[in-house]
């Protein structure tokens, strides 16, 4: 996966469905893969991909609500979605990483 601006293509449209048990699956409307960690890694910069659904639990994720607003995608691999190295540019890398509060772990649902 990886940070985009805004473009209104179905590529960037994400379905959120629950999976029981505070987990969700997040499906990406165009191609119809889920959002998973490569490998069911568990280390911090493994790799977020979209991969067909298998039911396995790199693809489950918890939805924490933060006091400012946003979200943070908690896998159930015990890593959140986060961008790497924190920069807010076109191609930089979706990843799995270790919590720790930034900004680059931080996203907005839009729910339109």
């Amino acid at each position: 996966m990886q940070l985009y601006a805004a473009n209104g293509t179905e590529a960037q449209v994400f379905i959120i469905r629950e999976a029981g048990n505070g987990y969700y699956t997040i499906t990406n409307r165009r191609s119809g893969k889920l959002l998973d960690v490569s490998g069911a890694s568990r280390r911090s910069g493994a790799n977020v991909h979209q991969y067909t659904a298998n039911g396995t639990i790199a693809q489950l994720w918890k939805i924490q609500e933060n006091k400012d607003g946003t979200v943070t995608f908690v896998s159930k691999l015990g890593t959140v979605l986060d961008v790497s190295g924190g920069l807010m540019q076109n191609g930089r890398n979706i990843q799995a990483y270790s919590p720790n509060g930034t900004i680059a772990q931080k996203w907005v649902l839009d729910k339109n």
